[in-house]
């Protein structure tokens, strides 16, 4: 019992104690949050979407990093089909996190492709593909998005990039050689 008052007295001491209270507190506040992200996980997994987004939500406020929390939630909604939210959810992840979590930004532009917003989609696309340039999937989606905006040019760069990455992979010679021969019946039509 002396120790203890000696402790309080002792600013050394008394500081090396409210240290390790505060080490205590964090560990205990981030085991509770990890422990709810494993329930939401085990919810997401079962397809209980909107369970799973009210943990991710609550983990956040017990400090879980608010961009995997916005990209947890994304993901929730992509799986429900609810595009609009799930756009809006990746770009919150975006925001706090725009430059290290280049999957926040893939799944952004699969979204922005699914509601049919092309432009907004190929822009997403480039920012993800600037973070991750070797991403295969990443320079397909692309040219299937120019694709589908009619920029056959866009879409054969971006098949290019897949080749590269690619050069054995003979279903993108075949996408390839689909958009050259767009290109040519659009310039035949135009003369």
């Amino acid at each position: 019992i002396r120790w203890h008052f000696v402790a309080w007295n002792n600013p050394l001491r008394l500081s090396l104690m409210i240290r390790i209270i505060f080490l205590l507190c964090i560990s205990l506040w981030a085991g509770n949050y990890g422990k709810l992200e494993q329930r939401a996980q085990k919810y997401y997994q079962n397809n209980s979407f909107k369970k799973a987004i009210l943990l991710y939500q609550k983990t956040e406020k017990l400090g879980a990093p608010a961009h995997l929390v916005a990209f947890n939630i994304g993901n929730c909604y992509y799986r429900s089909n609810e595009w609009a939210l799930a756009a809006a959810a990746y770009k919150k992840s975006i925001r706090v996190e725009p430059f290290a979590f280049e999957a926040a930004h893939f799944n952004l532009a699969a979204v922005l492709y699914r509601l049919q917003e092309y432009g907004q989609s190929i822009a997403a696309y480039h920012r993800a593909l600037s973070l991750d340039p070797k991403n295969l999937a990443g320079w397909l989606f692309l040219g299937e998005v120019y694709t589908r905006s009619g920029d056959f040019v866009g879409a054969q760069r971006a098949l290019e990039k897949a080749q590269d990455l690619a050069p054995d992979d003979v279903s993108i010679s075949y996408q390839l050689a689909e958009i050259l021969i767009n290109q040519k019946n659009i310039i035949k039509h135009t003369w």
